[in-house]
Order: C-alpha cells, then structure tokens, then sequence
C-alpha cells in the first residue's frame, strides 16, 4: 500500500448530438465518427396552429405564425421563408392540416408545428425527459443507440401512453456522444485521506472502459433526474460501492465527476424533480465521500443568451 493518496477529476463532456424523431429511428443514418453511447426520450409541450396564423406578404414570403397549447400558452411571431438556397419564396401560398398540427407551404414543404418551437430564438425550448438509456453493449456488442432504439420496449410505451393522452407530449430522442476528460489529479498523505482504496502503479495510464464510462454517467443521470419512465438507479445513491458495472471509477480512485451538457446550447432540460440550463450549469458530484450526491456546478463561462 503507497503511502500517497491520489484523487482524479473527470468530465464527460458532450462531444455530439442529435435530435430525431420517433419515426426516423429506422431510417436514420449515422454521421461519419459519431457513435451515440447515451439517449434522452423526451417530451415537448404539444402546440397547434392558431386559426391566426396568416401570410402577412405574399410577394416576399413573410408570415406570421401562432402556436397555441392545449393550456393556452401562446407563441407568436414573424417569419419569413426562405429556400435552401436562402432565397426569398415569391407568391407565397400556405395552408395549415385539419388537425393543425402541419403546415404547407407552396403545396409541397412541410412544416410540423414543433418546427417552429424550436426554431423561435424568441424562446428557450423546453424539454421534459422522460427516460434516460444507454446503446453500449459491452465488448462483444458495441450497438448503437440506433440500435437500441429499433426494438424498445419503453420508447413504444410512451409513444402509447402519447397517442391515448396519458401523455400530452411531442416526443423527441436526443442522440449524445459522450468523452471522458480528466481535468487534474490531487496528491496528498494516505493517512490525511479518510479512503481506503488500494493505489495502482498504472493509476496515470488509461480511463476505465468505454463500458464504464457509459454505466457511471447513465446511473448518475437518472438518479439526479429521476425521469417517470426510469426505474434502475433511480432510487438510493448513485455512486454507490454495490453497482459493479462501475467499479473501475472507485479502483482508480476518482473522486469527483463533472457532466458538461453545454454543447447543447440555450435549452431547459426538466423532470418533477429537477431543472437545469445546460448552457449555465454543469451535473457534478463526488464519488468518493460519505455524502455522494449530485449538485449543479455554475458554469464559469456562462454565456449570455443573444436574440436577434
């Protein structure tokens, strides 16, 4: 037993991202380099097309949409179409579905109404999450979160509970791409330490596994948001000494983590339990302590939200 102790910061910061639709799961194609090890289901506030949403200028393509929800919050602004080319469209045509929940324009593009909620810089779009999971499959499986998602018996529940209004949700699946960083290591006296884990001479040569990387942030996750759909780790401490498939962090002596959602950008992320700004805050806890629960960390380098 060395008579050092040594104590390591890790970041799990978000390297890439995507948002998609329930329906894209079996036709969406992965990016070159992005392999999604992480994926939130979430939910977003179901709005519908006011009988007020009009062309405002025909000839320079300018609307003015509203969107209203069930609860009567109401979203209104200007907005002017523009093809892929960013060009103006010219004698502007436009209808809104029977249900309201679509728009065309010029009879052939077609807008969902969540378009525009998450388009709106006016706004900072907000997402309930409903289920947190993970695509790693250990050594001999290395799935994706593509993968995952085919066949899944809690996305199709909620998509159920959508579809029969237990839920009054849009649903979402965010993809993330998760890195592991360690920012600094802590030296000190073992007998100053009140730690008694064994010290490795290969301590300074390689992260835990992929694997693991991806069970300690999925557990951490779900026990700091507790998401309704969720039931492993959302009760009791997280970390804890008893879950095994993240032993490697305590072996190798990490002692606090750090989870940077910022490439996310100006978006709230909330269950009953919790709400944070990923832009403004970090996730971040202490493994080795006797009290290891989870606290937001403010962001030192929050950036102030820009509308133009």
């Amino acid at each position: 037993m060395s008579s050092i102790q040594a104590n390591r910061l890790s970041e799990f910061m978000l390297n890439y991202y995507e948002l998609i639709n329930p329906s894209d799961v079996y036709d969406y194609k992965l990016i070159d380099g992005f392999n999604p090890n992480l994926y939130f289901i979430l939910g977003i506030k179901k709005y519908y097309f006011s009988n007020d949403t009009k062309i405002i200028d025909k000839k320079n393509g300018k609307l003015f949409v509203k969107l209203e929800s069930e609860d009567r919050e109401i979203i209104e602004y200007n907005w002017t179409v523009v093809d892929q080319e960013k060009n103006l469209f010219k004698n502007l045509t436009m209808k809104i579905s029977m249900d309201k929940r679509f728009m065309i324009v010029n009879g052939v593009d077609k807008y969902p109404v969540d378009y525009f909620y998450l388009n709106n810089l006016d706004i900072i779009p907000k997402f309930r999450i409903l289920y947190i999971g993970q695509a790693f499959g250990g050594s001999k499986n290395k799935r994706d979160a593509i993968d995952r998602l085919k066949n899944h018996d809690k996305l199709q529940k909620i998509l159920a509970d959508c579809i029969s209004s237990k839920l009054k949700y849009d649903v979402k699946i965010l993809l993330l791409d998760l890195n592991q960083l360690d920012l600094f290591t802590t030296l000190g006296k073992k007998e100053d330490s009140h730690y008694e884990l064994e010290f490795e001479n290969n301590f300074y040569e390689d992260f835990p596994s992929k694997a693991q990387m991806i069970n300690i942030v999925e557990a951490l996750l779900i026990n700091y948001f507790k998401p309704e759909y969720n039931r492993d780790f959302v009760k009791g401490a997280v970390p804890s000494l008893s879950h095994s498939s993240y032993n490697e962090f305590y072996r190798k002596q990490y002692e606090s983590i750090l989870i940077n959602l910022q490439k996310l950008g100006d978006i709230e992320l909330y269950t009953d339990v919790r709400t944070i700004f990923p832009i403004q805050e970090f996730i971040g806890g202490k493994i080795l302590a006797n009290n290891n629960e989870l606290e937001f960390i403010s962001n030192p380098l929050k950036m102030e939200r820009r509308i133009e």
